[in-house]
């Protein structure tokens, strides 16, 4: 019987060990966590007098990041942010690169062009007067426009449309080279790297005690 328990206790642990890698390798938050956790830090912003985005990594959850929004000239939409893990963050790389993809076409052909890429929905979370809290969801689109101006070249731009039910829709437009940007900062490279400053910047702070 003892044989028979230590072995049920073996595979216990082995099944929860898996269970412990195969979220790490996801990069996914674990269902009783509502949003990352840990020392923040911004490792990137794409800015202009509308509206700013800033993306922050976090040193207790490596690979999962938040994208803030804050909107200069629009009330309702204040700021907000939503939550970006790895599954998340690939389908949001394909839709980047198919957006660089679709601008040389337009303006190989000189095309002017609205047409949706692809869309996700993300976790929001929205700043409260004690900080950053998780609540609802954002379906956010990425859109392609390509328009003629006064060249036969045509300009290109990221549309980013998002949607969340109790707090309305917004748009976010990004010219080329923020789209650019924008891929940057998604790169495995990028985030990696936001999540080692955070680190840092946690085990500098936890001397202090």
């Amino acid at each position: 019987m003892n044989v028979i328990r230590r072995s049920v206790q073996v595979l216990a642990g082995a099944l929860a060990a898996a269970g412990v890698m195969f979220l790490a390798s996801c990069a996914t938050l674990p269902p009783w966590k509502t949003m990352p956790t840990g020392t923040s830090v911004t490792y990137g912003q794409i800015e202009d007098y509308r509206r700013a985005l800033a993306f922050i990594a976090w040193s207790d959850d490596p690979g999962i990041i938040t994208l803030t929004v804050d909107n200069r000239q629009d009330f309702f939409n204040a700021r907000y942010g939503m939550i970006v893990d790895q599954p998340a963050r690939t389908a949001i790389q394909e839709a980047l690169s198919k957006y660089q993809e679709w601008a040389r076409l337009a303006v190989d052909n000189q095309v002017e062009i609205t047409r949706e890429i692809s869309s996700v929905t993300l976790p929001q979370i929205l700043l409260r007067s004690h900080g950053w809290e998780a609540e609802g969801e954002r379906q956010v689109s990425f859109v392609f426009n390509a328009r003629l101006g006064g060249s036969d070249t045509p300009r290109t731009t990221l549309q980013i449309r998002t949607r969340s039910f109790f707090y309305g829709s917004d748009q976010i437009n990004l010219s080329d080279q923020q789209a650019g940007d924008f891929a940057k900062y998604m790169q495995d490279e990028s985030v990696d790297g936001g999540y080692q400053q955070a680190k840092k910047k946690h085990d500098a702070l936890d001397m202090f005690k």
